[in-house]
């Protein structure tokens, strides 16, 4: 009798150094998002920056990096999330990048829900994003998971200013209502 994995099986695990190669060719395959983002082509040092790169006054304890990965092994996606950025009980998710080959698939959902119950694992209250502005696919994406439009600010990534918008969900009932769309103002 011969067994079969469905189609869109997957598991969720964090990534070590060794997995920096298996990232490298995560980035390679999403040149898209790195051209929207930085206006280069993917460079070999991006799986690394991913890894170990920190926002200011966080340490290496405070960020986890997911990889999801498809019943052969093959990473197809990419989650990273920051503990207590920029207050305390607030979790930001600093990148969520799929395999444009197997976006739409529900592979990011799969990755925020993994995020989501992490955070409540841990106590936190609630989850931010910033999202460019010009990736309306991804805006959308996180609108219909529930986020919510916090306020527009401009960011640099390599010397590109982006209007970047930061939204918000709450996953506590012990957080503030994000129910409706705030100052849109930066």
């Amino acid at each position: 009798m011969k067994t079969e994995t469905a189609p869109n099986f997957c598991r969720i695990r964090l990534l070590k150094a060794e997995d920096e190669p298996a990232l490298q060719e995560l980035c390679r395959s999403c040149r898209d998002y790195c051209k929207m983002v930085t206006g280069r082509e993917p460079r070999v040092s991006d799986a690394k920056r991913i890894l170990i790169d920190l926002p200011s006054g966080k340490t290496k304890e405070d960020k986890f990096v997911y990889g999801i990965f498809k019943a052969d092994d093959q990473l197809i996606g990419v989650m990273d999330i920051v503990r207590d950025y920029h207050d305390t009980g607030e979790w930001t998710i600093g990148l969520l990048m799929i395999r444009p080959d197997q976006r739409g698939k529900g592979f990011g959902r799969r990755m925020h829900a993994f995020a989501r119950n992490l955070l409540i694992k841990e106590g936190g209250l609630i989850l931010r994003i910033g999202v460019l502005e010009e990736n309306e696919r991804a805006w959308k994406f996180w609108r219909e998971l529930g986020y919510v439009e916090q306020k527009f600010v401009t960011r640099r990534y390599e010397g590109r200013d982006h209007s970047v918008v930061i939204m918000k969900m709450p996953v506590s009932n012990k957080c503030p209502d994000y129910a409706e769309t705030r100052d849109l103002s930066d």
